[in-house]
């Protein structure tokens, strides 16, 4: 309602005062072409364990085949990163949903970056062995983690995030979900959404740059959000533990 009053002044709260500039920061800041930025957020250290996890799969795999065929080798960091170059392109060309037959297409209609990069064959047995820890123990770590099988490189990726950038002062707690189709024991359903079927996150979406940022799930904070799906009452427990990880960021929330 309109006042002739003003508001009284009161103290800012120590959450909502901004004390770094919004934007790159640390190295974030000498990061001059989309490579060396690109490293800044999964670097060699993340690259050569995903190879080495990748390749124990590999190694499994090889016992199936009574035939040894041309793409049945252990990969390295070089073809990693190809994959993941591939994988970036096809996302930003929209081309996610399209048939490998056709981005391999030989007879000119073809994608020639992917072409280039490796064969049709060991794109898919490569993207079928990604893999990002430790098989042999990942069930006892599953137990209590439902993320166990990317814990390890998602917590580097959000530390990378949080070192190198800085968030705006305006921030909202938002849910987002990630269409997936795979064999996930938390992926949803949600039939308003364009991709009904996947993962849902809570993300701070910053309305300047248009950045989300993941929160760190720990243990404890992903088995409590599966709960919430059957006991509503809980949501609030849930939140008020993600507002807790996020209280040191230089932010404003705003919830919706």
């Amino acid at each position: 309602m309109w006042s002739q009053k003003p508001k009284a002044v009161r103290r800012t709260q120590m959450r909502n005062i901004v004390k770094e500039k919004p934007g790159p920061k640390g190295n974030g800041c000498q990061a001059d072409t989309p490579l060396k930025l690109f490293e800044l957020f999964l670097d060699d250290i993340m690259i050569t364990e995903i190879v080495t996890w990748t390749n124990q799969k590999i190694e499994n795999v090889k016992t199936s085949y009574t035939s040894k065929p041309g793409f049945l080798y252990n990969t390295s960091v070089t073809e990693i990163c190809a994959l993941i170059g591939i994988l970036l392109f096809l996302g930003a060309t929209k081309s996610s949903k399209e048939s490998t037959a056709i981005i391999w297409a030989k007879d000119g209609t073809g994608k020639p970056i992917c072409i280039a990069a490796m064969s049709q064959k060991h794109f898919l047995f490569l993207v079928y062995c990604l893999r990002f820890d430790d098989s042999t123990t990942r069930a006892q770590r599953r137990a209590d983690d439902q993320l166990a099988p990317i814990r390890n490189i998602y917590d580097k990726f959000l530390g990378a995030c949080e070192a190198n950038y800085t968030p705006g002062t305006g921030c909202t707690v938002y849910e987002s979900l990630h269409g997936f189709r795979g064999m996930c024991s938390f992926k949803q359903y949600i039939p308003n959404k364009p991709s009904k079927y996947g993962i849902k996150v809570c993300v701070l979406a910053d309305r300047k740059s248009s950045t989300r940022f993941l929160p760190k799930f720990t243990r404890e904070l992903a088995l409590m959000h599966k709960d919430c799906q059957s006991q509503p009452k809980l949501f609030w427990i849930w939140f008020r533990q993600f507002r807790e990880q996020t209280e040191t960021l230089p932010l404003t929330i705003i919830t919706r």
